[in-house]
């Protein structure tokens, strides 16, 4: 599931290197990349459903977008002309049920792609009208609300960032995903003065200021995603790696928190031999991380076997020895103490007798921030590049 705190840190972490490529030459970027706020305002200035003449009035409002509509073996332009042409009653009307926000944007687009590809039959060529072109369509019309999406470079970028975005199903429901990412960038962009300080700089010269900065949303995810070089990129993955380990462990101090009485209950009934057999045999599941209705994925842990570990080092961390005992709302003792995934889960690790280590909350944000490091290879302990010891161990280095 997405944490937004984390994703928007990441992506405040790439503005000030994209801050950085625009304006080591502010001018070329306006030459460059200022077609977009070009196009809209041409747009604007001349989209009318209602003129007389439709196939002149399309012409005219499209005139500009041929880089934001075009490319490669890509011509949704030409097509749309050409089924002006064609029949010109038709397109009006299906481009006024397009723009009818009254209904759901993602029905609205596949109502659209289906109708036009219905009425006119195409033998030799593609209709090409997807996704992003009708996406491109409804972002010069209305900016303040929609934005421009491009499959690869948003995909892309969601990934840089940590966004977990499942693009599947019809082309509505492809935009709604990458739109409902793009309107979370957009918000976190929205609050970071240095962004809006650079994009003011470059919609200067041009009569569209991009207010909204739907546009500047799409600018900012194509260019990170396209043209910042490799070395920043590698800098940047370490910094949203770290804060990925660093959600990953308050998820793992949140289940320790959280694990059902039941389950403490069964595992400290056992007689210790018992619970180092189940804790060898013990089979990960099929999947670390689960998907949830096609939307988001949850992580699948083994709270019993988390548990076992714990008891085998008789709840204390085993780099500093503590232990941690309180009386809960119902009056009952608790002990709490954190089972760290040596090798992390969202890098393949799992609940296995010797992935699993006892630590305090301490040493376990110690271990995240890589202050301590393990090498379970060479069963050797380091703090800050210095070797340390395990103040005891019952499982991990142990041959049980």
């Amino acid at each position: 599931m997405n944490n937004y705190y984390v994703i928007g840190k990441n992506i405040n972490h790439y503005v000030t290197k994209y801050s950085k490529y625009v304006l080591r030459d502010p001018g070329f970027y306006e030459e460059d990349e200022g077609y977009k706020y070009q196009a809209v305002a041409t747009f604007q200035k001349h989209f009318d459903l209602n003129a007389k003449d439709i196939v002149a009035m399309l012409d005219h409002a499209l005139k500009d977008m041929v880089n934001l509509i075009q490319s490669g073996q890509y011509f949704p332009k030409q097509m749309l002309m050409r089924y002006a042409q064609e029949d010109p009653e038709f397109i009006r009307n299906a481009l006024k049920s397009l723009l009818n926000e009254d209904r759901k944007v993602e029905i609205r687009i596949d109502e659209f792609i289906g109708t036009v590809e219905k009425r006119f039959v195409v033998k030799s060529k593609k209709s090409y009208f997807d996704y992003r072109f009708v996406g491109v369509l409804l972002a010069v019309y209305n900016p303040e609300e929609y934005i421009a999406v491009k499959y690869k470079e948003f995909k892309k970028f969601a990934h840089i960032v940590g966004y977990d975005i499942n693009i599947s199903g019809t082309n509505g429901e492809k935009y709604t995903s990458f739109y409902r990412f793009a309107k979370f960038v957009r918000s976190v962009l929205r609050n970071n003065n240095e962004f809006i300080k650079v994009h003011n700089r470059i919609t200067t010269p041009f009569d569209y200021k991009d207010k909204s900065l739907s546009w500047g949303t799409t600018d900012f995810i194509f260019n990170v995603s396209r043209h910042l070089d490799s070395d920043f990129n590698r800098e940047a993955e370490a910094v949203i790696q770290q804060n990925l380990d660093i959600q990953t462990s308050k998820e793992e101090e949140l289940e320790d928190m959280l694990v059902d009485d039941e389950i403490v209950e069964i595992e400290t009934a056992r007689y210790r031999d018992d619970v180092i057999e189940l804790a060898k045999k013990y089979i990960p599941h099929g999947n670390a991380y689960v998907e949830k209705e096609g939307k988001y994925t949850v992580r699948q842990d083994s709270a019993a076997q988390k548990e076992r570990i714990k008891i085998l080092e008789n709840y204390s961390c085993q780099i500093c020895g503590i232990s941690f005992e309180y009386i809960n709302a119902n009056g009952k003792k608790k002990q709490y103490i954190h089972a760290d995934h040596i090798i992390d889960k969202h890098k393949g690790g799992t609940e296995k007798l010797h992935n699993l280590w006892i630590l305090c909350p301490n040493c376990h944000t110690k271990k995240t921030l890589g202050i301590i490091t393990i090498d379970t290879d060479e069963e050797r302990i380091c703090e800050k590049g210095t070797e340390i010891f395990l103040h005891h161990d019952n499982h991990l280095f142990k041959k049980l």
